[in-house]
């Protein structure tokens, strides 16, 4: 099943049931902050995948919470496909790819991506979480993140010791975490550059900022 969305605003949300479904973007689509992008689970047997797709970055989609829920048996999956995303927050219960995208998370709370297993590939993602009432990881998964030829940006307003990310395994890719000092109350930005990265973003190290180049690592 299609779902197209041409240039669109939407007031409602979008809800998908025990099924496949791909949203096909085409020109700036905005939908209300408050609406969420929805996809329930109900049976058993099946592994349904949503798939969020730009059309080779023709389109774009700005919109609230994407919820790829199902009764605990985590087989429902997300897949973003060469897009352009302004989401609040991604939670799903299966595995989330990212591919050939710009994706922006940003939100009140804790984890601003989760899901059960995370491919990030040859994309930008940025992920803020402004809440400075929880812990918890910004970027979670209950297995290694793989992210590949990939820019990251991670950042939490809670005062920690750095962001929380889940176990990660980088290749190829940078990725910048932000965050407050515990001790100190100062913000700290730190860079890491693993392998023969390419920038998909402009990436400025301003003074007191630091970049680390991992053994052998270089930025083309």
């Amino acid at each position: 099943n299609q779902f197209v969305l041409d240039s669109a605003s939407i007031s409602g949300n979008i809800l998908s049931q025990n099924g496949d479904i791909a949203i096909i973007l085409s020109g700036t689509n905005t939908m209300r902050s408050d609406m969420m992008i929805q996809s329930i689970l109900t049976e058993s047997g099946i592994a349904p995948t949503l798939e969020i797709n730009g059309n080779s970055h023709n389109g774009s989609l700005s919109c609230g919470k994407i919820s790829i829920a199902d009764s605990g048996s985590n087989n429902n999956n997300l897949n973003i496909i060469g897009a352009t995303l302004e989401t609040s927050e991604i939670d799903c219960s299966g595995s989330v790819t990212i591919e050939n995208s710009h994706v922006v998370a940003n939100d009140d709370s804790s984890t601003v991506i989760s899901g059960d297993k995370i491919n990030i590939v040859d994309s930008f993602v940025e992920a803020k979480a402004t809440t400075e009432r929880y812990e918890g990881k910004v970027i979670r998964s209950n297995q290694p993140i793989n992210v590949s030829g990939s820019q990251i940006v991670v950042s939490r307003a809670l005062a920690s010791q750095e962001p929380v990310l889940s176990e990660c395994d980088f290749s190829n890719s940078v990725i910048t975490k932000q965050w407050k000092d515990a001790d100190t109350d100062d913000d700290v930005t730190k860079t890491y550059v693993y392998g023969t990265a390419t920038l998909k973003e402009n990436l400025t190290i301003a003074s007191g900022e630091s970049i680390e180049f991992k053994s052998g690592a270089s930025i083309s």
